[in-house]
């Protein structure tokens, strides 16, 4: 039975803090981007990983073990964002015969790799909101599956957009995708307040509605970025299941979320940064 099933008629409230999916709701990107990511990965796989004799492997070598990687863990049924970059990077090691065991810089540089080259953009809308918000103690946070992990992506929206988030929570450093109720699990338990109390907002009703709901956190379904989806994203049905369901707060721009009815003070004053 979907999580949604017993959903009242009408979003609940006021709620205590906020969160953002990241990809298409926070920040998007445009074609040619993933081409570039996948480029600066591998070439800082190259650099990290070397043979038994400590030469650098072909580049071709390189992009010919990640797809092996990628194929086996498809395979198994392990989602690629679920795992930890140092583990990643094992399993790449592994595929080509590399004797290298990464230094912790080394992992965050492969974590990195791309951000610089080919930014994501940020939404215009969840600058505002954020600030917003943040003026009025409405913590917000993000929550997204992402093969980075949370402090990468909390540093970089920082450091390039300005976004200043709580935490982030990444699928990558717990082992768990959305839609498993996991990560909202640790957002409000992080947050110390009841599931009720966090509303939800991402672009994708299994992800982000179906997966919220099943932690017994608010959803929010946002569709104002759908037609930013690149070709890679094409498949991403925009008629969401019912089109409507009347639990779900369903908005074309993150701005409607500023409605003064939907939130009150959280108690304890703001949450502390997450830290593992």
């Amino acid at each position: 039975m979907s999580p949604l099933a017993d959903r009242p008629s009408a979003t609940p409230g006021p709620f205590q803090a906020l969160s953002l999916d990241l990809w298409f709701t926070t920040i998007y990107y445009e074609p040619g981007d993933e081409r570039v990511w996948s480029e600066c990965r591998h070439r800082e796989l190259r650099s990290i990983l070397t043979d038994t004799e400590g030469r650098p492997f072909p580049l071709t070598r390189v992009e010919e073990g990640v797809r092996k990687v990628r194929a086996t863990l498809r395979e198994q049924g392990v989602a690629l964002d679920a795992v930890a970059p140092r583990t990643y990077l094992s399993y790449v090691a592994h595929e080509l015969g590399s004797p290298v065991q990464p230094k912790e810089g080394q992992v965050n540089a492969y974590a990195e790799a791309g951000l610089v080259e080919a930014p994501p953009r940020a939404n215009p809308e969840a600058l505002r909101l954020l600030s917003r918000l943040a003026g009025r103690g409405i913590p917000v946070v993000a929550v997204s599956n992402s093969a980075r992990p949370g402090e990468v992506w909390r540093r970089f929206l920082h450091d390039q957009h300005g976004l200043d988030f709580a935490f982030v929570l990444s699928s990558c450093d717990f082992g768990w995708s959305k839609p498993s109720p996991g990560l909202f699990r640790v957002a409000t338990e992080r947050l110390g307040i009841p599931p009720a109390s966090l509303l939800h907002a991402g672009d994708r009703w299994e992800l982000d509605v179906e997966g919220a709901a099943s932690a017994g956190v608010a959803p929010a379904l946002y569709r104002g970025l759908w037609g930013r989806y690149p070709p890679s994203e094409s498949h991403l049905p925009h008629a969401r299941h019912d089109g409507g369901h009347p639990g779900v707060l369903q908005i074309d721009s993150l701005e409607e979320l500023e409605r003064e009815e939907l939130w009150e003070r959280p108690p304890g004053g703001p949450p502390v940064p997450y830290s593992r």
